[in-house]
């Protein structure tokens, strides 16, 4: 492997990099496997790590040379270290909400590519540094794919950060939440989070109730979701100096709670408003449709005097309103996005039928002549 990995400065062999090698002892990179470095158990061990890190004293450079050191030496066990070293500062920056998590990891994305963990820590830096529903769903999607991975069947953090994503997403897209896909795919995420926290790994960490109580919210169950996330805040440790952005965090998910609340009660009136109006709208067409086909009725009878003709013309002309009639009817159903699909279906129904008995007595007419 080329020693000229990345261009930057080589690392200066600081007293704060000495101490972080002292730290990463606890680990034996010569016999760690991708399967290891994809536990959660290892995870906490970085962040236990990050968390003893003054991040201002390194700069990006610096930590880069400190990584492409390790890199430079080829061997699975000095790569597996460089890989740590990145994960901790990328942790570091990401938790800090400081930017720069992003741009460390992916400098060195074909360089790690072949360790799992790599493509999970990549996802949570883009995370971290996005603020547009789009690129969410794209992660969204990227993370679904490494959930499938049989090195992360385990693995709690993912399956919390995929979560997290899409109560993330839903958030910002309210008007998305309602239809049959998405509450879908919010309970698939609630019953991920639910077996995530029934793990001895996960039932003592406040973020994964946070989740949770973030999905529930957005399912509609307002009070379960508001309890879950008192609960995280309850087992939030108040004396890490780093969990007061986590406290606060929290705290707003809370007020988000109460916004979407009274969102989807003000979107509940709006669509029975929207029903109503919809339903008046039908009766109307119903209404004209009988005095259409009663006065149509009328100038028939006062103009044919062949009873078979008359009847036919009687028939071809119910057929034309019925037309009329559905049309009106299943077009209402678009504008004012009636989602109850039965409806749809009897409007079609109608719709159909005036084409059938136009057709029909059209036939009837044509062998009269």
């Amino acid at each position: 492997m080329s020693t000229d990995l990345i261009k930057e400065d080589k690392s200066v062999y600081i007293t704060e990099f000495k101490e972080l090698e002292k730290e990463l002892d606890i680990f034996d990179f010569a016999n760690t496997s991708n399967e290891y470095l994809c536990k959660r158990e290892y995870e906490c061990k970085c962040i236990d790590i990050s968390k003893k890190i003054d991040i201002t004293k390194f700069k990006l450079e610096d930590i880069c040379g400190e990584i492409n050191k390790f890199l430079t030496i080829n061997d699975q066990a000095n790569k597996n270290k460089a890989f740590t070293i990145l994960f901790i500062f990328a942790t570091k920056y990401r938790r800090n909400k400081k930017l720069g998590s992003f741009d460390l990891v992916s400098k060195y994305r074909s360089y790690f590519s072949d360790i799992p963990m790599f493509e999970f820590c990549y996802q949570l830096a883009k995370y971290s540094e996005v603020n547009d529903s789009n690129t969410i769903k794209k992660i969204i999607s990227e993370t679904k794919v490494l959930l499938g991975k049989e090195e992360f069947k385990n693995e709690v953090g993912i399956k919390n950060f995929y979560c997290e994503l899409i109560a993330t997403y839903y958030e910002r897209e309210l008007e998305a939440k309602s239809d049959f896909e998405s509450k879908t795919i919010l309970k698939e995420a609630l019953n991920i989070i639910n077996g995530v926290i029934y793990t001895d790994v996960g039932k003592n960490y406040d973020k994964f109730y946070a989740t949770r109580g973030r999905l529930l919210v957005l399912l509609g169950r307002y009070d379960e979701g508001e309890y879950e996330i008192r609960r995280a805040l309850s087992m939030v440790n108040v004396n890490d100096a780093e969990n007061t952005s986590r406290t606060i965090l929290y705290e707003s998910y809370l007020i988000q709670g109460t916004s979407i609340r009274q969102f989807d009660l003000h979107n509940e009136k709006y669509k029975e408003l929207e029903k109503i109006k919809v339903n008046n709208f039908k009766i109307i067409a119903l209404m004209t449709t009988l005095l259409g086909f009663l006065l149509g009725s009328i100038n028939i009878f006062s103009s044919v005097n062949n009873p078979f003709l008359m009847g036919m013309l009687l028939i071809a002309f119910c057929g034309l309103l019925l037309i009329l009639c559905g049309t009106i009817l299943f077009g209402l159903g678009l504008m004012f996005k009636d989602n109850k699909k039965k409806y749809k279906l009897y409007d079609l129904i109608v719709l159909v039928s005036g084409v059938i008995i136009l057709a029909i007595s059209l036939i009837c007419l044509s062998v009269i002549k």
